[in-house]
């Protein structure tokens, strides 16, 4: 037995520990098992060279041997200083990279993860009982770049294989390392769904049910955003770029269920004119479903049938959303989320053609008889069914009241229709309008400001005066020993005047209040805050703003909304890059009447309220 932990055997002629003469320059010939916990074989040499089963690294041709092969860590095969275990010289390969071969009864064993600094080519000879084994874990080590492992034989045991996913290598079956397959995860439900986190798991969902595989009641669920890497678009080649393949086509359809948990799938890029049927799912079957996926920046190019989420839907398609695709058809049918639905009006029973809840924005399509883009390539846009969605753009403080439809990267998105009421905290509204392309006047109706959303992305603009009054109605309460009536306040561009008895504080990290200035009674603009006051009915007025104002040294925690919350109930910290998440926290009353801190959960945190944000609860 020998083990190198670290150090180096480098530079030697024939071998320099040996069980019997001849090929190895490093190790040969060992009885025992050989260890290689890291270091570095380099330089080393052999007599007679020439030979095919030759090598300057570790050599191991005993016949009867049972000898192993231990590797782990990082560890450095430099030039030729290949591995040879077998027992048969004629099986013996060439090679300048680093090699393990392996043949007969020996067995070469992974114990962690390896992460070697030259490419390593494993052949296995399937004519021999040969085998990788696997007893530590399916991870096989970082690769990171193409060409560290190849293989002669993929076949090891137990049906498994050597395989790429996401720039790691790994050993196990396909389901195991693109789907996550394990002893909670079979496909067998929506708590069992297989996980696809990877280009390369998405892609094996194509190879996997086009080439006729089972996939009905199979559920299948995204577990982070996957992104395709493509041609920018003023590179050549870039307008028939194909990095992708339809899940099903027209001979093996997607019964399955595939929910994208409301992810997004980006980047795909399909260019087969001559074919139909194109989309991330080619052919949906009766039975199958596709549910809350994101598609985004996708370009795809087919002969019929073209859509964002789906070619062809005969079972269902529910609550997705397509954002800055390009779909095109050489025929007729092409729509931003299907190509076609076989359902009645895109409606159709349950399991047959059913689209319910989908939306698109910023979408275009092209077929031979038209350069508009609508949802669905058969049908015109439905309320329920699929529907195009708007976004509105405001500036501060200017703030929005409106049902959105759907909600992607902390943008709100609403329907064409929609009643859309503007307000402007501390200030008064003396003229507004909207800008579609065109300028919109929105005319008050008993002092508020409405308008329906029309059929396009829309930027507000107001004329506004800053209000001399503000009003806050406080809530009784006591926290930590003081009594009294709390609010917080925030105005992003106007500085305010507290009544006596009533004074402002900021919080540091601590949770700790601190009085604002000397008597806490100016508010300055940015500055969010705390109040407590001796009355419930508190009125502020526009300071002249001349006031210096000085904070305590501890910073203030507090920010000011209007912020929305995302799927997640969280919101962004001010000022992080990269940007960080957390819930949200603001003054409430609970059931028993005590006041306090508590974390957010509307959908949006009102202008004129303080919060302060917990990353990790």
């Amino acid at each position: 037995t020998f083990t190198m932990t670290g150090g180096s055997i480098a530079d030697n002629v024939v071998n320099t520990i040996k069980g019997a003469p001849s090929a190895g320059g490093a190790i040969y010939g060992l009885l025992g098992d050989i260890y290689l916990r890291g270091g570095s074989i380099t330089g080393n040499t052999t007599y007679g060279s020439s030979d095919d089963h030759t090598c300057g690294g570790i050599a191991h041709d005993y016949a009867n041997s049972a000898a192993q092969l231990h590797l782990s860590g990082t560890f450095t095969l430099g030039g030729n200083q290949k591995v040879l275990y077998d027992t048969n010289t004629s099986d013996w390969t060439a090679s300048t990279s680093s090699d393990y071969q392996h043949g007969n009864r020996e067995y070469i064993i992974l114990d962690g993860p390896i992460s070697p600094t030259a490419p390593i080519a494993i052949d296995l000879y399937s004519g021999y009982n040969t085998r990788l084994t696997t007893n530590w874990s399916t991870h096989m080590g970082t690769a990171e770049a193409d060409g560290f492992f190849t293989l002669v034989d993929n076949s090891l045991s137990d049906g498994k294989s050597i395989i790429r996913n996401d720039g790691n290598l790994y050993i196990g079956t396909p389901e195991e390392i693109y789907w996550h397959a394990d002893a909670n995860h079979d496909g067998g439900g929506a708590a069992r769904a297989y996980i696809i986190t990877t280009t390369e798991g998405l892609d094996y969902l194509a190879t996997y049910v086009n080439g006729g595989n089972f996939s009905a009641h199979m559920y299948f669920k995204l577990g982070n955003d996957i992104t395709y890497t493509h041609k920018a678009a003023n590179e050549e080649g870039a307008d028939t770029e194909n990095n992708f393949t339809a899940i099903g086509n027209c001979d093996n359809r997607f019964e399955g269920i595939f929910d994208g948990d409301g992810k997004t799938i980006s980047g795909i890029r399909i260019y087969k004119p001559n074919d139909s049927n194109q989309g991330l799912f080619g052919y949906v079957e009766s039975g199958g479903t596709v549910q809350n996926v994101i598609l985004s920046d996708a370009v795809i190019t087919g002969n019929d049938n073209v859509g964002g989420i789906a070619g062809v839907n005969n079972g269902g398609i529910y609550d997705c959303f397509v954002i800055g695709t390009h779909v095109s058809s050489c025929y007729s049918r092409c729509g931003a989320i299907l190509g076609s639905s076989q359902g009645t009006n895109g409606g159709g029973g349950d399991g047959y053609g059913r689209v319910l809840g989908n939306y698109y924005h910023g979408c275009t399509g092209t077929s031979y008889n038209s350069t508009t883009c609508s949802g669905m390539g058969n049908y015109p846009d439905y309320l329920d069914c699929t529907s195009p969605v708007f976004t509105i753009t405001a500036t501060d403080p200017i703030s929005i009241t409106a049902t959105e439809a759907c909600r992607y990267q902390d943008v709100n998105y609403y329907m064409e229709s929609t009643k859309v009421t503007i307000s402007a905290p501390g200030y008064t509204i003396t003229s507004a309008s909207y800008n579609d392309g065109s300028d919109h006047d929105i005319d008050p109706v008993q002092g508020v400001f409405s308008f329906w959303m029309p059929k396009s992305d829309i930027t507000i603009s107001a004329s506004l005066t800053a209000n001399a009054v503000q009003d806050i109605t406080a809530n009784a309460g006591t926290v930590s020993g003081v009594t009294g009536y709390w609010a917080t306040f925030y105005h992003g561009s106007l500085d305010y005047q507290l009544p006596v008895g009533a004074a402002a504080y900021t919080m540091d990290s601590n949770h700790h209040l601190y009085r604002l200035g000397t008597d806490g009674r100016t508010i300055p603009a940015g500055k969010a805050v705390v109040i407590i006051s001796d009355k419930q009915d508190i009125t502020m007025t526009l300071d002249d703003g001349n006031a210096t104002v000085t904070d305590h040294s501890g910073g203030n925690i507090l920010n000011g909304g209007p912020v929305t919350l995302d799927g997640e109930g969280k919101v962004p910290v001010p000022g992080s890059d990269p940007e960080v998440k957390g819930y949200p926290y603001v003054l409430s009353i609970d059931e028993g009447g005590a006041i306090g801190f508590r974390q957010y959960t509307g959908a949006a945190i009102p202008a004129g309220k303080a919060y302060y944000v917990v990353v990790a609860p």
